[in-house]
């Protein structure tokens, strides 16, 4: 009597131990008949590839081939929009902190430690195929969200995901995807009305969490962004983007010994992380050790991630009220970067705003001025400039070349609130062109 046809179709399976491969693949031949296709790669590389290629087969992954390894498989698998749209086994020798931590933020359905047989493995396997007979039509639809999302049909999800939550408006799930989609539609308030519900589930959803600090630091709401990401935390301390993100919005807070706390920690799971490398640097800078920070910085090759990381200090320096203080790291950081003239102009620039914000508008126009003679084509100094030199009735250098237009800007323009952008988009050191700077990228 033939076996019925099982839920799923495809097992994606690694692991470097030979013993633990023939025990998967005799178990799957036993309990489909090869009815399902069985693929074990034979390095990270291609199971990454194969993952990506398919995001509907279950994996069963070894976590004693490395966990950071096994990470990124997991991570690959839930691609960048975190989807979720398969099964996971975890097979591993023991039990431990952050095999659970890592299995709850990656929705893993089952982790077998210890010893394992290929009884043991069949029966892992059925109570796989028992939940994707109940999951599985959410996952296909879910799969499907995907396949817009990945061809930029943002609205088609949205359409999908608006038509499930009202079949099932509890589930997290669905919650977390419609909450996204708002997000990359700039709907921030709408994202946020349908996450902060989710916020006191017990057990905690951690991906409601993390999206929901998102949503809050877009809106500036840093001490409850703070609050959504340490719960988060506490289900999984070993996420390093993670731990970046608090320790940004714990700047942000002036927490800087909690934030440089959290930097230190996603340095020491992933050394070679820049973000945590930079969120070290600010801390340092806005600690006031600035070539203890020099030193830790030393080693970032591009001049435009460098110049932000002082930008973004210089700027929190300002919004606290320690001028001097900002304006000794515009300083500092243009004696720094000292071979590239557009990143220069950038900061000389920013350095001009908070001449600005002083109301210092003779200072502020000399800071412009030299942003325009390191970057002639600076349109936004010399739009700046002429409001000043309008205000201040100062005669315009030919050198600015500036247009019968520019000159005769509208005064009105001079009741802008010149602070500082949150996210240093739009006074920014990254306004470089990549083409242009071969020896900065």
């Amino acid at each position: 009597m033939a076996k019925p046809t099982p839920p799923f179709k495809e097992i994606l399976f690694f692991s470097h131990r030979m013993d633990i491969k023939n025990a998967v693949r005799d178990a799957v031949k036993k309990y489909s008949f090869e009815s399902i296709h069985f693929d074990a790669p034979n390095d990270i590389t291609e199971v990454i590839e194969k993952t990506t290629s398919s995001d509907r087969s279950v994996l069963i992954l070894d976590w004693e081939y490395g966990h950071n390894e096994i990470i990124e498989i997991l991570e690959t698998a839930a691609q960048s929009l975190k989807v979720e749209t398969r099964a996971i086994i975890l097979i591993a020798n023991e039990m431990t902190k952050k095999l659970l931590s890592i299995s709850s933020e990656y929705h893993v359905s089952k982790v077998h430690t210890g010893d394992i047989s290929i009884q043991k493995l069949i029966e892992l396997m059925d109570q796989i195929g028992k939940d994707e007979k109940t999951n599985g039509p959410l996952r296909s639809i879910i799969s499907e969200v995907n396949k817009n999302r990945s061809e930029d049909n943002w609205s088609k999800a949205s359409e999908i995901l608006e038509n499930l939550q009202a079949k099932i408006p509890d589930n997290p799930q669905i919650i977390c995807e419609l909450a996204t989609n708002y997000m990359n539609e700039e709907s921030w308030d709408k994202a946020l009305s349908i996450l902060e519900p989710l916020e006191d589930l017990d057990p905690p959803h951690i991906r409601s969490l993390h999206l929901l600090s998102k949503c809050r630091l877009k809106i500036g709401d840093f001490e409850d962004a703070s609050k959504s990401l340490e719960k988060a935390k506490m289900i999984n301390p070993f996420n390093v983007d993670r731990l970046i993100l608090l320790g940004n919005v714990l700047v942000e807070c002036d927490k800087i010994a909690d934030a440089k706390a959290n930097f230190d920690e996603a340095k020491r799971l992933d050394p070679n992380n820049t973000a945590a490398t930079q969120g070290q640097g600010q801390c340092l800078l806005l600690e006031g050790e600035v070539n203890e920070a020099l030193s830790l910085l030393k080693d970032i090759e591009s001049p435009s991630e460098l110049a932000s990381v002082f930008n973004s200090s210089a700027v929190l320096c300002i919004r606290r009220g320690e001028y001097d203080k900002g304006m000794d790291l515009y300083e500092t950081a243009l004696k720094t970067i000292k071979d590239n003239k557009k990143v220069q102009s950038r900061l000389i620039f920013n350095k001009g705003l908070g001449y600005r914000r002083l109301k210092k508008e003779d200072l502020a126009m000399n800071c412009l001025e030299e942003a325009v003679k390191l970057d002639p084509d600076f349109e936004k100094a010399k739009k700046h400039f002429a409001i000043i030199a309008k205000k201040l009735k100062a005669k315009i250098p030919e050198h600015m070349n500036l247009s019968k237009n520019e000159i005769e800007i509208d005064l009105m323009e001079t009741d802008f609130d010149f602070s500082f952008s949150d996210s240093f988009n739009e006074y920014d050191v990254s306004d470089v062109d990549e083409d242009d700077s071969t020896d900065i990228f």
